[in-house]
């Protein structure tokens, strides 16, 4: 959630996202991943959408071919670790580069939206201690005052 993290190769990533037939970018804070499978059919359009992170990358192609079974498997997958907070893929220009290369299909905002809220759920249960256990605890009484 802060923009920290393992370095991110800006060109990699939307190298990774021009040539991948379906894009994978997951969000290990979050336990959630980006689908995006630029693939269509008739009467099958380009798929967006939040879905639970997979265990590895078989797990997630199992998953693809049970939601697109119409399609034929991927060809490329490409799975993209994201470290940093939802907004830095804004700021970052990915979410641009991510719009141009699917189209905007009016799913992509409401979709950033629903990242954007599940980071803030993520971060307020971080701070109240919602599905968190502290390292250390502080004592809960002062002994021999004085």
């Amino acid at each position: 959630m802060l923009d920290g993290g393992i370095d991110l190769d800006l060109d990699a990533v939307r190298q990774n996202i021009d040539e991948a037939e379906v894009i994978s970018i997951y969000f290990p804070v979050l336990s959630t991943t980006l689908l995006l499978d630029t693939r269509s059919a008739y009467g099958v359009p380009a798929f967006m959408k939040l879905v639970p992170m997979a265990r590895d990358a078989g797990d997630r192609l199992q998953s693809i071919r049970r939601m697109r079974p119409q399609l034929p498997c991927p060809q490329s997958i490409t799975m993209i670790p994201w470290t940093r907070g939802v907004a830095a893929l804004r700021r970052l220009g990915v979410w641009q580069h991510l719009e141009q290369r699917y189209g905007d299909c009016g799913r992509a905002g409401s979709i950033l939206e629903e990242l954007e809220a599940l980071e803030r759920r993520e971060l307020t249960g971080a701070l109240l201690g919602r599905g968190y256990k502290t390292l250390w605890h502080a004592p809960s009484t002062i002994e021999g005052g004085g």
